[in-house]
């Protein structure tokens, strides 16, 4: 769903965007196949202290048809390229993106008085291919002739951590941390591997001001080793998420500030943050790209309110201001819905967000500016003894289109198109 696009009026003023496609190819047929593994064991050697292991194979394939295009395996236009331009020159492909994943992990959690102590480590392999085949076609004849676009690639990954939560009061709560993360990554498009490794810090604390009031802060490095894998690491320092998806390689330094009060039937909390990130593969062939080396600043304003048993409303605003070499760009997400929750194991959920976004400090023309409203649902049931958990999901209920940028320093992002997703979980034992 996401369509990439250069914009602007020459190459001194131009950037690659991406973009949710606001008008897709109604011919174009995408299909997506996979199948996953996953192994875990956990053995618990007394309260607070346990070892954890987990291994996770996973086969997946893309696959897109296109019955016409005017765009090759190669990404040429044949628009603009003679002699194809001037014979009317059309092509049908079908292009394969297969992976193969293998992920292993262990950890082990240990308490020792004030401390809780989190070593671990984690190792990745992934072999990717793209597999392109089209079929030439020209206007008024019948001649046609095929060709094929073939690539391989082999990532790996792999990060060692050490973590020690410690309460140094009951008010007090402080967190630090070093990871060693390292990733090979291939970029089938330049044939080149780029070798990343680099030791990052992290640091966080909480303190409980008065019984109804938080602080946390936290700063952290974080590189990204695997866009497929889950990790079984703590996935947060001081309360705020480390991993994001983001380009391979992408290193991002990221601070953070909350203040968090809670009533009996309320809760508010705001947030600061700042994030710097670079992507060595893309900063090394000179990308156009802005993620590449970019800034992002903002806050956020979060409420919840419990009514009256079964329902609670809640809202939010979310701003960024997100600062790269080619332009500025100002992101705001205002979100609202409710919750009603019913004794029987019943649950609704209806949320709806209005997402505005502009470009400004800019010599670059064409840039999009988005500002739309959409709509989300979502239904559960819990049956008896937590046996189970049956799901339905809509996002996007409205099938609302729009052209937002999609990059990985700012607001949460959405899906285009219309999503309903039904699920049934069930505790065997």
């Amino acid at each position: 769903e996401l369509t990439t696009r250069v914009v602007g009026g020459d190459v001194f003023n131009s950037v690659i965007l991406r973009q949710f496609d606001p008008s897709p190819d109604p011919q174009e047929i995408d299909r997506f196949r996979s199948h996953e593994l996953t192994l875990g064991l956990k053995h618990e050697w007394r309260a607070g202290s346990a070892f954890t292991a987990a291994a996770r194979y996973q086969d997946l394939e893309q696959t897109v048809e296109l019955p016409s295009s005017f765009i090759t395996c190669s990404g040429l236009d044949l628009r603009i390229l003679p002699p194809f331009s001037t014979l009317g020159a059309r092509v049908s492909r079908v292009t394969r993106l297969p992976m193969e994943l293998v992920d292993l992990q262990v950890q082990q959690a240990t308490r020792l008085g004030r401390h809780q102590v989190v070593v671990g480590q984690q190792w990745y392999t992934t072999d990717k291919a793209t597999r392109c085949q089209e079929t030439f076609r020209f206007a008024g004849s019948a001649d046609t002739f095929d060709n094929a676009v073939a690539s391989d690639g082999h990532d790996t990954g792999a990060q060692t951590y050490i973590r020690d939560d410690i309460r140094l009061a009951s008010w007090l709560h402080v967190h630090a941390g070093l990871v060693y993360q390292r990733v090979a990554y291939d970029d089938e498009l330049s044939a080149t591997t780029y070798d990343v490794d680099r030791w990052n810090p992290r640091v966080g604390v909480s303190v409980r001001v008065t019984p109804a009031t938080v602080v946390r802060g936290a700063a952290f490095r974080q590189m990204h080793i695997n866009a497929l894998g889950s990790s079984i690491a703590p996935p947060t320092v001081g309360g705020f998420v480390v991993a994001r998806n983001e380009f391979p390689t992408a290193t991002r330094t990221e601070y953070n500030l909350s203040l968090e009060h809670a009533r009996p039937r309320a809760f508010v909390a705001v947030r600061a943050l700042l994030r710097d990130g670079a992507v060595p593969y893309l900063l090394d062939n000179a990308s156009f790209i802005p993620e590449a080396d970019a800034r992002g600043a903002g806050g956020s304003l979060h409420v919840n309110w419990i009514a009256n048993d079964r329902v609670t409303v809640f809202a939010e605003d979310q701003f960024v201001r997100f600062d790269s070499r080619r332009f500025d760009r100002y992101d705001n997400l205002v979100r609202a819905g409710i919750n009603v929750i019913h004794p029987r194991g019943f649950f609704a959920r209806v949320a709806g967000s209005h997402v505005t976004q502009r470009f400004v400090n800019t010599s670059i023309a064409g840039l999009p500016t988005s500002n739309f409203t959409l709509a989300d649902l979502r239904l559960a049931y819990e049956f008896a003894g937590k046996r189970g958990l049956a799901s339905l999901e809509v996002t996007n209920a409205f099938d609302e289109r729009f052209d937002a940028v999609v990059e990985n320093l700012s607001i949460d992002t959405f899906l285009p198109r219309r999503r309903v997703v039904a699920s049934l979980r069930w505790r065997l034992w």
